[in-house]
């Protein structure tokens, strides 16, 4: 059933407050789930290209952006759920970045009936150990303490400067993360519980039950751990297919747009045809 867009941006009541709802376009829905410190910005390319075949449809996930639910991972296949409700969506492909492909998994894995397909890009996951580099390790605890001691501007510089954080010499891309991260309020980070940023259970156990379409984009120079949870998603997945994009890295879809757009559009049309 194709879904028709109601208006470009919306709230949609979740647990505990409100998603804000950037929500745009006619046709199947596509919905975005952005990373860790973003929000629906993150998908600014993407939407842009897909809009005008698609409905595309990308939330501030709770504790970030202009949602007002506070911050809480366990809730979050919850929210989807209930977007997809409120939006009289019966079933849409997600596209889940990085800490959001997490919440993609999840979610594909709780509700497969909803979902066409599902794009992960520099996902993290839950279940998969990887090693990291030591320059490319996220020092949230260090994060945790500059936020509660009322230096998030100290946390949002060391955090700019990270690997991930790389912008690869494309300023249009460098000056949207900077905006996104000069939104960040820390709201996650302030109330800090670590039972807020784990599930029980291992999806990495279930991932062979994922049954819908499952493409993998991969910056080249990713952070080596995302890099290698890529490959094991790629040998457990029966439909998963790879496409990496050289020369680029975490925020690919940012720095790379013309390259990461071409390669999501070809997937979701040859679903479509």
């Amino acid at each position: 059933m194709l879904s028709t867009s109601l208006s470009s941006s919306a709230t949609v009541d979740v647990a505990g407050g409100q998603l804000y709802v950037f929500d745009e376009g006619d046709g199947t829905a596509v919905l975005f789930i952005h990373g860790w410190t973003l929000d629906h910005r993150a998908f600014q390319p993407q939407l842009d290209a897909l809009v005008g075949g698609y409905r595309v449809i990308a939330p501030d996930r709770r504790g970030f952006g202009q949602s007002t639910a506070p911050a809480d991972l366990r809730r979050e296949t919850d929210d989807i759920l209930a977007l997809l409700d409120a939006r009289k969506i019966d079933r849409t492909h997600i596209v889940g970045m990085s800490q959001g492909g997490r919440v993609a998994i999840r979610f594909v894995l709780s509700h497969p009936d909803r979902v066409h397909s599902l794009t992960l890009q520099g996902t993290a996951a839950d279940g998969i150990t990887a090693d990291e580099v030591p320059e490319e390790r996220i020092p949230l605890e260090h994060y945790v303490d500059y936020v509660q001691s009322g230096r998030i501007g100290s946390m949002i510089k060391d955090w700019s400067s990270h690997p991930m954080m790389s912008a690869f010499g494309n300023a249009e891309a460098q000056s949207a993360i900077r905006k996104m991260l000069d939104d960040y309020e820390g709201r996650d980070l302030l109330n800090f519980d670590l039972e807020t940023y784990q599930w029980d259970g291992r999806p990495i156990d279930h991932l062979q039950d994922i049954q819908c379409p499952l493409l993998l984009i991969t910056g080249e120079r990713d952070a080596v751990a995302r890099r290698e949870i890529a490959r094991r998603i790629l040998n457990l997945v029966p439909d998963a297919r790879e496409t990496v994009i050289h020369g680029h890295g975490h925020l690919c879809n940012l720095t790379a747009p013309a390259e990461y757009n071409a390669m999501l559009g070809a997937f979701l049309d040859s679903l479509s045809r």
